[in-house]
Order: structure tokens, then C-alpha cells, then sequence
């Protein structure tokens, strides 16, 4: 009895099938890669656009136009006064204020960053005149230690030197600010970036620029295509053209864009300010 094999044509058919099946299962996850790698990429460029805006949007939220938080106020970069703690008046001499320290559970002081040298510090006033906020600034971080009598719950407390020979009253709302700029900048690899300057009080001057978000895209004068654009409106929504007078500032729109492979995609963040006049 003979057996039976593979004829000629039937091997061939066979083998076209197969590399049919082949192509196609390549095809298909070729696409599958594709898909995924610019999946990827989009994830990847709305994680860049969307940290810069919300970046600016987070140190400009407590900003007080009417206050004089805002410096300087450009198309690409903005120096504002940041708030950076906040406390209450234990005591006060001539030149020094008692402010209780932040603790676990210490609902009269916040420090995102300790009072220092050159902040600014906003006491809150209510007089027969009205309530008002003055300013003074800090001459010394001053020391920690001691107790606070008009809030005696408070572990612990600080003592700071200003500069301003004042005697503030007790109880009083105390708000600290420091100076932040933040711009779009060419950075050492020749790509552009969301960057920040810390103020050095030690030195009175701005610290170097550090990228803390990006890459987006290229400065433009061309406000729809810039990477990084500061819009501003006053209280009727109206956009302010340059100059801008800092002082009719109520809204700040921060816009970030950014192009990666084959995708250019931008957001927008809005910030209402505080008391904007």
C-alpha cells in the first residue's frame, strides 16, 4: 500500500497561505506597536504641557495684584511675590515679632519655606479707619524657642528681627512672601523649558534658573505658537495689552505647548487672583 505525500502544487499553496498568515499577524502587530508608541509619545507630551501649566498656576495661586505681589508681568515671564508662610502674632517690641512655630496640629502657622532674610511680611491692621494690610520685611530669621502667652496652647515659638522699628498687636494675621520668577528659557541643550528662580536672601539677588518643566516649545512672538505664554485680564475679562500695569490684574491664563514626534498639543490653566481690584 503507497503512501500518500505532499504533490508539488499543494506544498505551494500551502506555503503562500502561511506567509499570508504570516503578513497579516505582522501587519497586525506592526500596527499594535504603532499604536502604543504614540499612545506613548501623546501621554508623554500632555504630562509635559500639563505639569508646566499647572507649575505656574500652583506658585501663582495666593497672589494679590491689588497687594503688590506682582513684579513684572511679560508675555513669557512673570516675578511675583510668593506666599511662603503664614502666622499669628504671639507678641511684638519694637523691631521684633513672636510668631508660634508650625506643628503637628498647630492650626496658627504654615511654612512652605521659613521666614528669611529680605522676605516680605504683610501684617493685617483694623483700626477706625478700616482693615488694611501694611508691609514690613524680615531683617533676621531670628530664633525658635519660648512660649507664646496670648495663644498658650502653641509648643513652641520664633522671634523675628524686621527691619521696620514697629510694634505689631497681638493676634494680628501675618502673611510672608518671597520673590519667584518664572520664564521660558533656552536651556544648555538648546531645548526650551518652564524655569524658576528662587530668591537668595543671603545675597539679595535671584538664584540661576532651574528647568522644572518641559521641553515645550520654542519662544515666538506669534502668542499661538510660543511655548509658554502668560495672558492677562482684568475684572471685566478683558485682555490686557503690554504694558501691563500690574495693579488691573484679576486673572492670569498660563499656556503651555510642545510638539513631540508627530503630535503638538497645548494647555491652558486659568488663575483668579486674590482681592483683584
Amino acid at each position: 500500500m503507497s503512501r500518500r505525500g505532499w504533490t508539488l502544487h499543494e506544498m505551494l499553496i500551502s506555503l503562500g497561505v502561511m506567509s499570508g498568515v504570516m503578513a497579516l499577524a505582522a501587519h497586525l502587530a506592526s500596527g499594535q506597536l504603532r499604536f502604543f508608541r504614540n499612545a506613548g509619545e501623546l501621554a508623554a507630551l500632555r504630562g509635559q504641557i500639563g505639569q508646566a501649566s499647572n507649575i505656574a498656576a500652583s506658585v501663582l495661586r495666593g497672589v494679590s495684584s491689588a497687594g503688590g505681589d506682582i513684579a513684572v508681568a511679560l508675555d513669557s515671564a512673570i516675578e511675583v511675590h510668593a506666599a511662603t508662610a503664614v502666622a499669628f502674632v504671639c507678641a511684638s517690641t519694637p523691631g521684633r515679632v513672636t510668631i508660634p512655630e508650625p506643628t503637628l496640629g498647630n492650626t496658627l502657622a504654615s511654612f512652605m519655606e521659613r521666614p528669611d532674610v529680605g522676605d516680605r511680611m504683610s501684617a493685617l491692621f483694623e483700626d477706625t479707619l478700616g482693615v488694611t494690610w501694611l508691609t514690613f520685611h524680615v531683617a533676621e530669621p531670628g530664633t525658635s524657642g519660648g512660649v507664646c502667652l496670648y495663644f498658650p496652647d502653641v509648643p513652641s515659638t520664633r522671634t523675628l528681627v524686621i527691619r521696620e522699628p514697629v510694634t505689631l498687636p497681638t493676634g494680628a494675621a501675618l502673611r510672608f512672601t518671597r520673590p519667584v520668577r518664572l520664564s521660558l528659557y533656552r536651556g544648555s541643550d538648546s531645548r526650551w523649558y518652564l524655569g524658576l528662580r528662587d530668591w537668595n536672601g543671603e545675597w539679595q539677588r535671584f538664584n540661576a534658573i532651574q528647568p522644572v518643566a518641559g521641553p515645550l516649545k520654542s519662544y515666538s512672538q506669534d502668542s499661538g505658537r510660543t511655548g509658554l505664554q502668560f495672558m492677562y485680564r482684568d475684572r471685566g475679562g478683558a485682555v490686557l495689552l503690554p504694558p501691563v500695569d500690574p495693579t488691573r490684574i484679576a486673572s492670569i491664563t498660563v499656556v503651555s505647548r510642545a510638539a513631540l514626534g508627530q503630535f503638538d498639543d497645548s494647555t491652558a490653566v486659568t488663575v483668579a487672583l486674590r482681592n483683584a481690584r
